[in-house]
């Protein structure tokens, strides 16, 4: 976290020092990593699926430096659900291993859960619900001797292999209805 200095001089063509003693000072600073906005299927009737969310995350502006797996921590906002382990979506939860978001920011997180980086499990209240999840996380990258630095929200979405809801019918549905019609009516003039 100090900057690293490097001093010189001049020498002349035959080695002999002259002029002032010159500074080059360079400093390393960690950058905001980045996050990618994620996308999950969760066939109808499986409650659960495995997420990993730093799949496509990265923390290249470190450089060499960059340690995606070691020093980030994920931070879901949202509430304790009633067993009080992971965090509340709005039709499921998320759990993995936690941290004290305290201890990764220095401040308490009001309405947040922290994770370690690694491998997250959603659990859908209704494993039959049709609907999409979507919910938002951050991840923080932390240094020794630095504060610790947060990414922009990515939005997670969990959806069903479900028929949307909210369409009503199709031109198959119309199709069929049809046929059908006309199958009855053919029944009745037989009759």
């Amino acid at each position: 976290t100090e900057p690293i200095k490097c001093y010189y001089q001049l020498k002349d063509e035959m080695g002999v020092l002259f002029g002032a003693v010159g500074t080059v000072q360079a400093s390393i600073s960690n950058f905001k990593p980045e996050v990618g906005d994620d996308k999950y299927l969760r066939p109808v009737g499986v409650s659960s699926i495995q997420l990993n969310l730093l799949a496509n995350d990265n923390d290249s502006g470190d450089g060499i430096y960059a340690t995606l797996r070691e020093n980030f921590t994920i931070m879901i906002r949202g509430e304790r659900p009633l067993s009080g382990v992971g965090v509340k979506t709005q039709l499921g939860t998320v759990t993995g291993e936690e941290v004290d978001c305290a201890d990764v920011v220095g401040d308490e997180v009001d309405g947040a859960v922290c994770f370690v980086s690694g491998m997250l499990t959603y659990k859908a209240d209704n494993s039959a619900s049709p609907f999409t999840e979507e919910f938002e996380y951050s991840v923080y990258d932390r240094h020794t001797g630095e504060d610790a630095l947060e990414s922009a929200r990515a939005v997670v979405t969990i959806s069903t292999d479900a028929p949307d809801p909210d369409k009503k019918g199709g031109a198959v549905d119309w199709l069929l209805l049809s046929l059908l019609s006309l199958a009855g009516l053919r029944l009745s003039r037989r009759l």
